[in-house]
């Protein structure tokens, strides 16, 4: 998913558009978005494509296409499923925010691109990097005091992005997972800071983007593949809920994202019955579950739920067909 025509958010294409009547749907905004392309946007892990055909926009995901319709917007151009508000997309630029009944996903990208506030750091020596309001911010621990320089955006080969300024200071960053060299969090993007002659290597971006958009199915249970006979998997919701199927019941808790590493609530389950051997493979995924203590990628796709009681091994399968 991390593959793709790099389009870079600057910092003018972030802004939303200017304010519409309250009274009326922002034919502005819609007459600028009617003469673009197909556009393949990720909502954290989510891929969609979007199409703007006269009035209305096309939506693709997960296999499904639906036709959503212009509505009234404070800003930019606001669409719809008819007769359902809680699905609709919402265009600002070149990002935008979707809902899926009720559901919100994390903010819609273009491949390759980044949205204010982002922030990248690397360690031994410690730096880190802000990018907010047009500014570029670079805090390390030998500066009295951070420094902020505006910043602008400079597309380079194989997917490569570079943050340029004025100043003695350029960020070099590409969509890669990347693990923090001190507390092993993974995030999206693999940086590079060349300050003073140096390259300084660290990691940016949310590690929620990297949970959030799909269902994970999981594929080992402490190293053993699943029962044929049972479903496991899960997913993450940028509300903090966790839900899934266990194996046999399915599960809710909650999850937090931390500098120390993920937290899992006791899960919540049904009370379904099934065959004995399927009943305790879910118990001993909801033990392992309750034990997480950190996350990790193995490559791109294979999330490892790691804890002193054992590891999970999930990769995204977002099939609709899957969806309970």
């Amino acid at each position: 998913m991390f593959k793709g025509m790099l389009l870079v958010l600057a910092g003018g294409l972030l802004a939303a558009c200017q304010p519409a009547g309250q009274d009326a749907v922002d034919t502005a905004a819609l007459k600028d978005q009617s003469s673009t392309q197909a556009q393949l946007l990720y909502c954290g892990r989510l891929p969609i494509r979007i199409e703007y055909r006269d009035d209305l926009l096309l939506l693709e995901e997960r296999g499904l296409q639906r036709q959503l319709l212009p509505v009234i917007s404070a800003s930019g151009a606001r669409f719809e499923a008819e007769g359902d508000p809680s699905t609709s997309f919402w265009s600002k630029g070149q990002q935008g925010q979707l809902e899926l009944a009720g559901e919100a996903f994390p903010v819609c990208l273009p491949a390759g691109a980044v949205a204010e506030p982002f922030v990248a750091s690397g360690n031994e020596p410690f730096w880190s990097i802000e990018l907010a309001g047009g500014e570029l911010t670079l805090s390390r621990l030998d500066d009295a005091q951070p420094r902020s320089m505006p910043y602008r955006f400079e597309p380079g080969e194989n997917g490569l992005l570079r943050v340029l300024t004025d100043a003695d200071v350029t960020l070099e960053m590409r969509e890669q997972v990347c693990h923090d060299s001190m507390t092993g969090m993974p995030r999206p993007q693999q940086v590079t800071l060349l300050l003073d002659g140096q390259r300084l290597h660290g990691c940016g971006g949310d590690p929620e983007r990297l949970l959030q958009g799909v269902l994970w199915q999981v594929v080992a249970i402490d190293g053993e593949p699943p029962l044929p006979a049972s479903r496991a998997n899960m997913r993450f919701f940028a509300d903090g809920r966790l839900a899934g199927r266990a194996s046999c019941n399915n599960f809710i808790g909650r999850y937090t994202l931390s500098a120390e590493g993920l937290g899992i609530s006791s899960p919540a389950t049904t009370m379904r019955g099934c065959e004995l051997p399927v009943m305790a493979q879910e118990r001993r995924l909801l033990e392992l579950l309750e034990g997480v203590q950190s996350l990790g990628f193995d490559g791109q796709d294979d999330l490892l739920l790691q804890g002193s009681a054992g590891t999970l091994r999930a990769r995204p399968f977002s099939a609709a067909a899957a969806e309970d």
